[in-house]
């Protein structure tokens, strides 16, 4: 059998320090965020790996943030919230 790794909304809102689950819905709704892999009860899902290259270019001090304390994502603690980076005109 195939692992597929998937996100939720919980872990997307936790990766980026915690924000609410309104700017998450803000967020994931944009037209530069990747298609949900998939619409269950509880929620949308997506790929890891393409949220992952989404908090890469538009949110790169959460990515860094990632690389330097990966246990900080886990433990409860709550990082500092990074601003949202605006696309270049």
């Amino acid at each position: 059998m195939t692992k597929i790794d998937l996100m939720d909304s919980m872990e997307f809102r936790r990766r980026l320090g915690g924000i609410s689950r309104q700017r998450a819905y803000q967020i994931t709704t944009q037209a530069n965020f990747p298609a949900p892999a998939a619409v269950l009860s509880l929620g949308r899902v997506w790929h890891t790996a393409e949220v992952e290259k989404w908090i890469a270019e538009w949110r790169p001090a959460a990515a860094l943030a990632s690389l330097t304390s990966p246990g900080s994502l886990t433990s409860g603690s709550r990082p500092a919230r990074v601003p949202l980076r605006q696309p270049a005109p």
